[in-house]
């Protein structure tokens, strides 16, 4: 009685008050300690019988055997057996399936058939047995073969060979089988009800055939916790999230409480939908419920919670849970990790430690994934030490990937190394990781090296592999390497069913700078989505080559395929309204980012529609944009600062830098060179050089080639070529700078220095002996000085090297067209009117003051034919074509590659005068806003 009331020690009290102990007494003792789960101290008592001279009995055999395989004590088996022996027993069935089922449960296979071969008789529990053997310990072909075994014999299988038998086909997911079974079991006779009913439902459900799994629900009585939980853990498990709530709510409404198993398996459904309302609800049932001190479910909670970013429910649950243990920790862990709160993630490590709770592998996989994402290079450290220290570093393979990640996004490539190479086992997972963080440092030939040896090794390259070594090659804008590269991937299988794939393919041939290829990788997508669009249309916006009217078609395409353009998208599209400087293109795009709701949550975007209208040449809308940001940052203000510099705005550049100090932002090289730039094409050398100084003195900046430069060309444009030429020779990055060298040259060249000239070529010559700007403006400066002879070996010299000069070319934009022009051409449909016009405005012009500068033609020709070249430059056909196009009095904006010369500036500056317009153009080096005869650049350019 008092066993079965779980009384322990009650009953052990009158135990012990017997005087006289028989079998039976000692039986009905071990019995009570079996039953309430004390095997140990039946077992123990089962020795002491024996000590104390009471013979054993079958029932206390059984008892005893049974206490083994609830303990897995297989040595205490193994003796028990042998008194079995001894006592003659070993034909008796129950003990011979009480020792089947023992050696069973304590993973002893071939024990186990040892005993079932050798009995003499065996019944239906005989077989069940040893079936349940094979299936408790994995061996499923065995299992299915004791199966046919019992049928040869004619033994006729009960629920429990049923149950054992479809649990079976659950685990090996033999879906025809299972169903065999099922059918077998409606022709036995037999109520799939109870736990083999339950035994089906969670069979169908392993086996993925959810319309079985509610057949059999719906045909059974529904009111087991059991049954119910088994079939939402079915829905959950088939991704029938909504039917696994549908199945709970009718639950309740049966009356059916819930117990802890049902509980985590709704925690897994509303995980699995991202359901923060029903989690919070199923969180308040559990509360209510005997499970509420559960550290299993407020740790799955923990899980939800995390998963869905509420981090402070998710931290609350592990403050005021019961009994935390590291699972709870790891969870609470994990979720700082993944929603970006890192450096809790390391907080909650120290806590740990200080609560003595011990680190794994879990844990440490997520706080190396907050190091990583904070790039926190000491903390990444102190874990790599104490993975080493605790042996997990050569144990795990995935603590030994996580550490290479780490030193990876902390740009320690060579730790990252060190660590790769030090590992004992390695898999595709380590190749990839140390592959990846030699990428995301620019060591993009230590990268393909490391392929190749992956290869070598005999590991296959997935696409984790491809997307890096497709990055690699772009990195090295190797187009070859590229094309072998996208070859392999078409090979492995990669090229048309990996979307990410066939997008890092785009963007590798654009950034090898080949045009054709990334429209062709485009073309051959089996599906383009938003990110397709968004790189080929950033492709085109971004080519040096010029074709930024291409990515205006791709945006209008993009759209007529239903592709809803995203942040990155608009960004793209209105780079290549800023590299076109079509400002009404801009206007449009930013009109329409807005109306997306972009502009007011992207910072990146209101600096890149800052920085279209800055190169656009509206400088006051882009202060009316930057106005009005809610939020803005360092680019902000140096996207505003570079608008006022480039449009001759240099005071007003100055003023924002001052205000941007009182806002206080430090400002970086970017921000000085910035200002240098715009005070050195006003012509204000005691400004530029004092704010020089301040960047170095007052704000702690190191002298950078870009501000060096910067006051090269402030010097050369004043005329100070000597005090330029030393500033050069005196900086070894200048030294080896072709713009520095360049700039000074296109100084000589205004001073009519030719000696000085020539040095400054040779130096371009040197560093890029392609280089045609150098040739075109060292024959320019002899032809200024009318050394003809000396022009004309340059171009000899020019041809004879293959050196091709850029031809000068210019757009403008009308209507939303944008119309191309290149000097000297005759193609354009309008050309003979445009000849008409430009004939009838020079005669305008002369009679203004106009005269030719014919110093810029290198050509030994007749004046007239002179004259005649300088008429046609590309920026005055565009301009006269404006003209025409356009109505009086409205502002026509060109766009040209190259730097204006100086007879096409001194002429439209006369053009604006007699035509009274705006004329804004914007050439290789600045903004030229020409008005009422004068050019904001005050002709330092």
């Amino acid at each position: 009685m008092y066993g079965k009331c779980a009384r322990v020690t009650d009953a052990l009290m009158v135990f012990d008050g017997i005087s006289a102990k028989n079998v039976f007494s000692w039986t009905m003792m071990m019995a009570a300690y079996s039953q309430n789960g004390h095997y140990r101290e039946a077992l123990e008592l089962f020795t002491r019988m024996q000590w104390e001279g009471t013979r054993p009995d079958k029932v206390v055999f059984v008892i005893a055997l049974d206490a083994c395989a609830a303990s897995g004590e297989l040595d205490h088996g193994r003796q028990i057996h042998s008194s079995v022996v001894g006592s003659g027993l070993t034909s008796n069935i129950i003990i011979s399936n009480s020792l089947v089922n023992m050696y069973g449960k304590c993973q002893d296979v071939p024990c186990a058939e040892k005993v079932f071969d050798g009995m003499l008789l065996r019944d239906v529990v005989s077989w069940t047995a040893m079936l349940a053997v094979y299936a408790q310990n994995g061996c499923w072909s065995q299992a299915l073969e004791c199966l046919s075994r019992m049928d040869a014999e004619g033994v006729k299988p009960n629920q429990v060979t049923f149950v054992t038998i479809v649990d079976v086909c659950a685990k090996l997911r033999l879906l025809d089988l299972g169903r065999k079974i099922h059918h077998r079991i409606i022709n036995e006779g037999l109520e799939p009800d109870g736990i083999l009913g339950n035994a089906l439902v969670h069979m169908y459900g392993s086996c993925g055939s959810f319309d079985d799994m509610k057949s059999v629900f719906s045909r059974m009585g529904q009111s087991s916790v059991l049954l119910w939980t088994t079939m939402i853990a079915g829905c959950s498990q088939n991704g029938q999230y909504e039917e696994g709530l549908l199945v709970f709510r009718k639950m309740d409404l049966e009356g059916v409480k819930a117990n802890e198993v049902t509980y985590m398996s709704m925690v897994e459904v509303c995980r699995n939908l991202d359901a923060v309302k029903e989690g919070e609800m199923i969180d308040a049932r559990i509360l209510e419920s005997p499970f509420c001190s559960s550290t299993l479910l407020a740790t799955s909670l923990i899980s939800l919670y995390g998963q869905c970013g509420i981090l402070d429910r998710a931290k609350g649950l592990l403050e005021h849970m019961y009994q935390r243990d590291v699972v709870a920790w790891n969870a609470m862990v994990t979720a700082c990790a993944q929603n970006g709160d890192n450096w809790e993630a390391i907080h909650l490590l120290r806590r740990m430690d200080m609560e003595g709770f011990g680190a794994n592998k879990v844990t440490y996989l997520s706080v190396l994934e907050a190091c990583a994402n904070l790039e926190a290079l000491s903390q990444g450290r102190e874990i790599h030490a104490r993975v080493l220290l605790c042996g997990l570093l050569q144990r795990e393979v995935a603590v030994g990937n996580s550490v290479i990640t780490m030193y990876g996004k902390c740009g320690q490539t060579e730790a990252a190394m060190s660590v790769f190479e030090a590992m004992p086992r390695k898999d595709d997972v380590s190749w990839n990781a140390v592959i990846n963080a030699s990428v995301g440092n620019s060591k993009f030939q230590d990268a393909l090296e490391l392929f190749h040896g992956m290869e070598l090794e005999g590991l296959r390259s997935n696409e984790f592999t491809l997307l890096s070594l497709l990055e690699a090659c772009g990195g090295l804008e190797d187009l070859k390497l590229a094309r072998q590269i996208h070859a392999r991937a078409a090979a492995g299988g990669f090229g048309g069913n990996s979307t990410a794939v066939g997008n890092s393919v785009v963007n590798m041939y654009a950034r090898c700078g080949s045009l054709l290829d990334a429209k062709k990788a485009f073309d051959s997508l089996e599906e383009k989505g938003l990110v397709a669009w968004s790189i080929i249309l950033a492709a085109y916006a971004q080519s040096k080559d010029g074709p930024g009217r291409r990515a205006f078609k791709f945006f209008q395409e993009m759209e007529a395929e239903g592709i809803k353009p995203g942040e990155v998208t608009f960004v793209s599209a209105l780079d290549a309204c800023a590299a076109m400087a079509t400002l009404e293109h801009g206007r449009s795009m930013h009109r329409r980012a807005a109306a997306s709701g972009f502009v007011e949550t992207s910072l990146v975007l209101g600096n890149t529609i800052i920085n279209m209208y800055g190169k656009c040449g509206s400088p006051s809308d882009a202060k009316l944009v930057f106005d009005q940001m809610p939020e803005k940052c360092l680019i902000s203000w140096n996207s505003l600062i570079v608008a006022y510099a480039h449009n001759g705005h240099a005071l007003e550049a100055l003023s924002s830098l001052q205000e941007m100090l009182l806002q206080g932002f430090d400002p970086d090289s970017g921000t000085s060179v910035s200002i240098l730039y715009g005070l050195s094409h006003a012509g204000l050398l005691e400004r530029g050089v004092e704010h020089f100084r301040s960047s170095i003195q007052d704000h702690g900046l190191e002298p950078s080639s870009g501000q060096l430069k910067c006051l090269v060309d402030l010097l050369a444009r004043k005329g100070f070529l000597d005090a330029a030429e030393e500033l050069i020779l005196a900086s070894p990055a200048c030294q080896a700078d072709t713009i520095a060298w360049m700039t000074l040259l296109a100084a000589c060249k205004s001073y009519g220095d030719p000696q000085r000239g020539i040095r400054c070529a040779e130096r371009v010559f040197e560093l890029e002996p392609q280089h045609s700007g150098s040739f075109v403006v060292l024959a320019n400066l002899y032809a200024s000085v009318g050394r003809w002879s000396d022009a004309s070996r340059i171009r000899k010299m020019m041809e004879r090297m293959s050196v091709k000069k850029e031809p000068g070319c210019s757009w403008i934009e009308l209507s939303g067209s944008v119309h191309e022009f290149i000097s000297g051409e005759s193609k354009h449909p309008k050309i003979r009117e445009i000849c008409e016009d430009l004939e009838k405005l020079t005669l305008r012009m002369r009679e203004a003051g106009y005269v030719p500068d014919t110093t810029n033609v290198v050509h030994d020709v007749e004046e007239g034919d002179k004259e005649e070249i300088l008429s046609r430059h590309s920026e005055r056909l565009a301009i006269v074509f404006g003209l025409m196009s356009t109505r009086p009095g409205e502002t026509i904006r060109v766009v040209k590659n190259l730097r204006v010369c100086s007879d096409c500036h001194a002429a439209t500056k006369i053009i604006s005068s007699v035509v009274g317009r705006e004329i804004v153009v914007r050439d290789s080096s600045r903004f030229h806003h020409f008005k009422h005869g004068q050019c904001s650049c005050g002709d330092f350019w």
